[in-house]
Parts: structure tokens; sequence; C-alpha cells
């Protein structure tokens, strides 16, 4: 039972862990939607990763919809992946790939509110390192959790420690 409790703290740590690895990236650079900003020459030089999110701040007047590329370049989307119009939206980018959002309003998106992003992989990635050094080994010997700790564990019982080595 003891055992289950510190996966489980370590199953709930990792995850705030990564969560808080991730980015909040406010439109535009200022989280504002409307018709003043070039959003594709902000996006272009910006860099989006999986498990980030963009923020969108506008009025009344104004709508976010994630979409195709069909829909991206014609400005009349068929396929609706998101459409929200509350004035505060948070896109989470869940996965890699070109992902493309407009304003719905006629005529806003063929006057510049579109823009597309490119995500790329996670930043968050596990890695491990083998000890070279005696002193090296010694101190990974003393901070692994005897095997028996880990038996029937799995990855995620070991990833917390590999962590901290």
């Amino acid at each position: 039972m003891a055992l289950n409790k510190g996966l489980l703290f370590w199953v709930a740590f990792l995850s705030v862990f990564q969560a808080s690895m991730a980015d909040q990236i406010k439109v535009g650079g200022t989280g504002t939607w409307d018709k003043t900003t070039n959003y594709q020459n902000w996006a272009d030089s910006t860099t989006f990763h999986v498990g980030d999110s963009i923020a969108f701040t506008y009025n009344s007047a104004h709508s976010v919809v994630e979409t195709d590329s069909m829909g991206f370049q014609s400005c009349t989307p068929s396929t609706i992946l998101l459409q929200d119009n509350s004035g505060s939206t948070v896109v989470p980018l869940k996965t890699e790939g070109t992902h493309y959002f407009i304003c719905n309003t006629p005529g806003h998106c063929s006057s510049g509110m579109k823009f597309s992003v490119t995500v790329l992989p996670s930043t968050i990635s596990p890695t491990t390192t083998t000890p070279t050094s005696t002193e090296e080994k010694n101190l990974a010997a003393t901070v692994a959790p005897p095997k028996s700790l880990l038996a029937g564990v799995g990855i995620m019982g070991i990833a917390p420690f590999i962590l901290f080595i």
C-alpha cells in the first residue's frame, strides 16, 4: 500500500512538473485578437511545441476558429476543430503539425485575422546518463532506490528517480 501511495505521489508530481514546462503563448505577443495585428508574421517568428497553448482575448465582434488548411485558405471553414466566441479562449496545442486559426466574423479573416502555426514535438523528454567516474557511480548507487522497491512498478515508477540522478 505504501508503494502505491509513493507511486501516486510521483505520478502527480510529474504531471505538475510537465504542465509547468508548457508555455501559454499570447496571440500576437499581446493576447489581443483583433484586425490590427499581422498574426502570420508573429506566428512565423514564434516557436510552438506540443503542450503549449495559445491565449486569445477579444471583444464580441470576433471569434476563434481552428480549422483545416482549406478553411484557412478560403476563410470559409468547412471543418471546424474548435470554435469559441467567449472573449477569452485558450487553445491547447496537443498534436504536432500545422494548426490553422481564423476569425469567423464575415470579412475579418480576409482582412488578416488568421494565422497558421507549426507545432513541434514537446521539449519535455526524460534523459538518462550513464555514470562514468567511480564517484558518479557511487552517487548513483546511493540515490537509486533498491530494486525490491521498484519490482512491479513499471516505467512510470522509475521515471521520477531517473530525473533526479
